[in-house]
């Protein structure tokens, strides 16, 4: 939480599922290259196998970091008035999906599969009219709903107080108008 903005990212499972092949890639790589170094492949040609084993390694981190980025660009945040859902792509395009707290009609917490309960992951949805806000693999989704329900009554509250102190505001000009007019000083000069 910063500056009343709550900021969530998707849980560290999401990232574990989303790197899972590029690091089998990048380690397979990196021990056939390794393999071949030591004189055990020695059946492939030294600067070619070098070279390929070299590049399909770079070729693993590479694909590594962009699913890293990936994961780490997608945020979620609750912000006092409005929730906010930002899924972006590395090198590519972001799109921004904003909703104002007062239109969100509903939430729903999906955990999914074992992993989800034990690890105490998952979405929470937001339905705001016939669209959908999804917080995806967010951790303890049941704190994330809570605080958007926070969120909205905070707002509601404080939208209140602000019509009351209005309406105040109004009757005590309401006072002074009839003082000024009904006031004994107007009555007795009058007469």
């Amino acid at each position: 939480e910063d500056r009343g903005v709550i900021t969530y990212r998707k849980h560290w499972a999401v990232l574990l599922q989303a790197i899972a092949l590029p690091t089998g890639c990048l380690i397979a790589m990196i021990l056939l290259l390794g393999l071949h170094l030591a004189g055990v492949l020695n059946w492939l040609p030294a600067t070619s196998a070098s070279l390929a084993f070299g590049g399909a390694a770079l070729g693993a981190a590479l694909w590594w970091a962009y699913r890293y980025v990936d994961w780490a660009n997608d945020i979620y945040q609750i912000t006092d008035e409005q929730i906010i859902d930002v899924y972006k792509k590395p090198l590519g395009r972001e799109q921004r999906k904003v909703a104002p707290l007062e239109n969100i009609l509903g939430t729903e917490v999906d955990r999914k599969g074992l992993l989800g309960i034990l690890l105490n992951y998952g979405n929470v949805v937001a339905n705001v009219g016939t669209e959908q806000f999804t917080f995806e693999g967010v951790f303890d989704p049941v704190m994330v709903q809570q605080d958007i329900v926070h969120a909205q009554e905070t707002l509601m509250q404080r939208r209140a107080e602000g019509e009351r102190a209005k309406r105040q505001e109004e009757m005590v000009e309401l006072f002074d108008i009839y003082h000024d007019q009904y006031s004994p000083k107007q009555i007795d000069g009058e007469n």
